[in-house]
């Protein structure tokens, strides 16, 4: 072992106040103070992404030329008229159906509207329309009558790409933003928007009601046809058979929810009634025997027992006797008169507690026996009913397959026919399902460019970009993320590394096994724990300590701890993290009295002792002081643990922030450091490191480790590096 300096190991004949620390992970002030030295830091880059970010938004704002916005607004119904009384028609204005709102937001930017409205305000023709969206060229290139075709498609193109249709959250209204250099030209070209979207949909609704009428009169034609054959073939049907359908009212007709399937037969009530009789006896039976299992070789204990008045007084009365026995036998003896009496009233009140259980068992068969037998009976009755109904509902099946034929029929038929009526109607009463709500009006001031929108929304870029930027800097160092890099940047041997669980848990202290890859990390690490010591074998006394207090020390602390007890050795767990105690907790003990009691002098050893369910594993919990500095007279203290039990673990506090932290270390025999992946930087690892100074420390543990790549293949790569 390397030499320590003594003022590491010699006690303090004072306390010394720490200031307590958040256990879940830096102090608050620590936190601010290192984002305030971040922003101090980066000064210049973020004052050049707000400066940079403003002055390019002014730019932008003075070199764009001024864009005027006209808006008209429609109203789109949902597009489902159903004819009711007197013709009137309702609409379903749902908004809930999305396809039909994106259909029509759809039309309102196809290239046909574009082009229609285009036409209408003779952009195919005006050389200054194209003038004014730079595409002069394009006019010029498609002069005369044969290009003409080509010019309304590049003005189509053109007023595509200079309307936005605003759909109102919530509402059936269409904002249509037409935004050009001209004011009057913006107005014309949302007005004409608007009006030749509601002529389109007319034109489109009368085709496809003309449509409607010819396909619907063609179906129903054929239908008919159909219906006639269907029924005549129904009704021959159960004449040849003597059948009479019982669900059908006198004058023959189909009530609403008729199902031929349905039809009752003579002999099905009948059936229906022994059926339902045979249910509720096999229910009864299935009860008798369920509760006849249920007492077992133990009639006493079933529940049907425990509800039995006589045999509850029993079992009362024999508590009340056991209790007199027990008393009168500490206070007089086995062999005392008196306690013999006792003694044969116990076994005279046990053999009545039988006699009452068995003739709850023969309750039991003979109510299961009187159920079987009706069930039987009931089955056979049922059974023979079944015969005779056979062939009835083999003839009863055929004739539901021509009757239900013939409704379906029917249906068709009536509902064909409805709806061509309706259609009928609806075509002389078609009305338009868009509305023009609000018509443009000509804009009196330049909706773009925005200057105070321009330099808010640039200048909050340029701070973001900046922010961003400094923090990727910050985080170049991003600590240890692969095995590999361990021990070239730590320069400290490697234990083991322990993988990250699929799903966090907490530290388990109790019997639970721990996951197979963690369980066989840590067996690992136990054996190379080992052999780095001299001579080779686990040390007595062994610190766990990390750099900050989120890279799962504890957890390393009871894994190992949990490792050494299951190769049948005696384990003690001490933890003496006092401003942030946590290991009693998986094991579900109180926190005090413990080690910072027993320093003090305010315990003893058996006292803060706790034994867990694990077998040969015991803990030390930190106890209730917390300003008490544990490094005192905790060399003494391991050294008669060692005494005690084989193997010593302490958990150490982490480093960064516990000044008390490099003296626990040191007053362990072997020091075991725990890393946890991508967690805290490498430079802070290592000046953790230098604070330890000449502590010996056994080697590292690599801890949360999710690889991304294959190892080998890792390896594979560095070796060829």
């Amino acid at each position: 072992m390397n030499s320590i300096p003594p003022h590491f190991l010699s006690p303090s004949d004072r306390l010394v106040t720490v200031p307590k620390g958040d256990s879940t992970g830096e102090p608050h002030k620590a936190r601010w103070r290192r984002i305030l030295r971040l922003v101090i830091f980066w000064r210049w880059l973020l004052a050049a992404g707000v400066i940079g970010g403003a002055l390019l938004g002014g730019l932008v704002s003075l070199l764009t030329i001024p864009r005027y916005t006209a808006t008209t607004e429609l109203q789109i119904a949902r597009e489902t008229a159903q004819i009711v009384n007197l013709g009137a028609t309702a609409h379903d204005v749902s908004i809930g159906d999305q396809e039909f709102y994106q259909t029509q937001y759809s039309l309102l930017r196809s290239q046909a509207l574009a082009e229609r409205v285009a036409s209408d305000i003779g952009a195919p023709d005006s050389p200054d329309f194209f003038e004014i969206f730079g595409k002069r060229r394009e006019f010029y290139e498609n002069a005369g009558a044969s290009g003409r075709d080509r010019r309304r498609e590049i003005a189509g193109k053109i007023l595509l790409s200079h309307v936005t249709v605003v759909p109102m959250h919530g509402t059936s209204l269409v904002d249509i933003d037409a935004t050009t250099p001209s004011p009057a030209l913006s107005k014309d070209i949302a007005r004409l928007w608007g009006q030749d979207f509601i002529a389109a949909n007319l034109d489109r609704r009368q085709a496809a009601a003309v449509y409607a009428r010819r396909f619907l009169g063609e179906q129903i034609a054929d239908l008919r046809g159909k219906l006639d054959e269907a029924e005549l073939r129904a009704l021959q049907y159960a004449t040849s058979q003597d059948m009479v359908d019982l669900t059908l009212p006198n004058n023959g007709q189909r009530p609403d929810g008729y199902d031929p399937a349905q039809a009752r037969l003579l002999a099905s009530d009948a059936l229906v009634t022994m059926s339902s009789a045979r249910v509720a006896a096999t229910t009864e039976r299935i009860n008798a025997a369920s509760r006849l299992a249920a007492v077992g070789d133990q009639p006493g204990a079933s529940s049907d027992a425990l509800a039995y008045r006589a045999l509850g007084l029993l079992r009362k009365e024999r508590a009340d006797v056991a209790a007199q026995y027990e008393a009168a036998a500490a206070r007089q003896g086995p062999d005392d008169a008196s306690t013999k009496q006792l003694r044969a009233r116990l076994v005279s009140l046990d053999t009545s507690i039988r006699a009452e259980g068995g003739r709850v068992r023969t309750a039991l068969q003979q109510a299961y026996q009187g159920a079987l037998g009706r069930e039987q009976a009931l089955s056979l009755q049922v059974n023979a009913i079944k015969e005779s109904l056979a062939e009835q509902r083999k003839r009863s099946i055929q004739y539901a397959i021509y009757r239900r034929e013939a409704d379906s029929d029917r249906m068709l038929y009536e509902a064909l026919l409805q709806r061509s009526k309706e259609i009928g109607v609806a075509a002389v009463l078609e009305s338009n399902n868009v509305t023009l709500v609000g018509a443009p009006r000509l804009p009196d001031r330049p909706s773009s460019p925005n200057i105070a929108v321009n330099l808010v929304l640039f200048t909050l870029a340029g701070t973001l970009i900046s922010v961003i930027a400094a923090l990727l800097l910050n985080r170049i160092d991003r600590g240890i993320n692969e095995p590999i890099d361990f021990e070239e940047k730590l320069v400290l041997p490697l234990l083991g590394v322990v993988p990250k669980p699929a799903v966090p848990e907490a530290p388990s202290g109790g019997t639970t096994e721990m996951p197979f890859a963690l369980a066989e990390a840590y067996l690992e690490i136990v054996a190379n724990l080992a052999l780095s010591s001299v001579p080779p074998e686990v040390p007595a006394s062994i610190g766990v300590i990390s750099t900050w207090t989120r890279e799962g020390s504890t957890a390393t602390a009871i894994a190992l701890a949990r490792t050494l007890a299951r190769g049948r050795r005696k384990v003690v767990l001490v933890d003496a993290n006092l401003r942030a105690p946590s290991l009693h907790l998986p094991f579900a003990l109180e926190n005090g009295p413990g080690l910072a009691n027993l320093l003090s002098g305010d315990a003893k050893l058996d006292d803060v002792l706790r034994m867990t369910a694990i077998e040969g594993l015991s803990i030390i919990p930190a106890g209730d002081a917390p300003d008490f500095l544990v490094a005192n007279g905790l060399e003494q203290l391991l050294a008669e643990l060692r005494t005690r039990f084989d193997h010593v673990i302490v958990d150490c506090p982490a480093l960064d922030g516990h000044a008390e932290a490099p003296l626990i270390g040191a007053a362990t025999a072997a020091l075991v450091y725990v890393v946890a992946a991508g967690v805290a930087p490498v430079a802070t690892i290592r000046m953790a490191l230098r604070r330890l100074g000449d502590t010996r420390i056994s080697g590292g543990i690599f801890t949360m480790y999710a690889p991304r790549i294959r190892q080998d293949s890792v390896l594979k790569l560095w070796k060829q590096a």
